[in-house]
């Protein structure tokens, strides 16, 4: 398709959408040992045994995965990566195999929809944290340990409220009917699949957005948080590290696990119960980043850039 619209005279950008994980030395995460060894005790000895046999086939064939990915971005003007850390991980993968391409990788995110946009961010934020996801997809969301952390959190935290949104409710309800069998916190709030205004009006109450997942793109869900004026507590993904900038709007935790899940959750809260957090100044910095009005304007000043290039024979192999 992207030759045929070369050929057409197109100028063509193609959006990755995803976290750069293509082929060694950055594999994608769900393919690797380590993440195989912090999730041992949560998957069966037959999906270790199929898994364990995956990760070693796409280690053989990860340059043929890479040599696809090269020849892809090589027919296209300019390439849309989301995240800066996802651009390195790309350009990375591409250099290791001979490709030069970073001058073609580009980071331009996710924008965030209007009605995030113009929504009235409260001065003050409740004690509340919310968990929004597909959580019946419980590997990527790393389901098992929100519930857990969460259930954790509310009994060291009993003034918090936490809300958990989105698909997968009865699998939720299971899990914590029997991580908390002895008593289910009465804070804890599971409502399933709810209209976005009621999704936007728990965002604006909320001062925590809590995304323990494994592997993501670019999460809207996470981008809206921040647009109003939340900060993220979450995985070292790379969205989420972007998106937390460093500690201005959010606490990256130092694992995928139970417990540096739990201790990101409680260092955030005190961030908030101190007066470091400021929730205007969140969302407008994020609104100003993420609006459909800057991301427009990125994307044209890539084409008004390309104008002004040289070809260059540096994107042939270098070996």
């Amino acid at each position: 398709m992207v030759s045929a619209m070369k050929q057409a005279g197109k100028f063509v950008i193609v959006k990755a959408d995803g976290d750069g994980r293509y082929a060694f030395p950055t594999d994608p995460r769900r393919l690797s040992f380590r993440y195989l060894l912090q999730n041992f005790n949560l998957l069966s000895f037959g999906e270790i045994f199929r898994r364990s046999y995956h990760v070693l086939r796409t280690k053989l064939m990860r340059h043929r995965r890479i040599r696809r990915v090269a020849e892809h971005i090589k027919l296209a003007d300019k390439v849309i990566i989301e995240s800066p850390q996802a651009q390195i991980n790309l350009s990375y993968s591409l250099l290791y195999w001979g490709f030069n391409l970073s001058s073609k990788i580009h980071v331009v995110p996710n924008p965030v929809a209007s009605d995030i946009i113009s929504t009235t961010v409260p001065l003050k934020k409740e004690k509340q944290v919310m968990a929004l996801g597909r959580w019946d997809a419980i590997e990527q969301k790393n389901t098992i340990r929100m519930v857990k952390v969460l259930c954790q959190f509310a009994n060291l935290k009993p003034d918090y409220d936490i809300v958990i949104v989105g698909s997968g409710k009865e699998i939720v309800q299971k899990l914590i009917n029997k991580i908390a069998s002895s008593r289910i916190p009465d804070q804890l709030h599971l409502t399933g699949y709810i209209p976005r205004d009621e999704v936007i009006r728990h965002l604006a109450r909320s001062r925590i957005f809590f995304m323990p997942s494994n592997w993501e793109g670019f999460s809207i869900a996470a981008a809206e948080a921040v647009c109003m004026g939340c900060t993220i507590v979450g995985t070292s993904i790379e969205c989420l590290t972007f998106l937390t900038l460093g500690g201005f709007s959010g606490t990256i935790a130092t694992d995928f696990t139970e417990l540096p899940l739990l201790n990101a959750l409680l260092i955030d809260a005190h961030k908030w119960e101190v007066g470091y957090y400021d929730p205007q100044s969140i969302s407008h910095f994020w609104r100003n980043n993420l609006c459909h009005k800057a991301i427009a304007k990125k994307i044209v000043k890539l084409i008004d850039m390309s104008k002004n290039e040289v070809p260059s024979s540096t994107s042939k192999p270098l070996h």
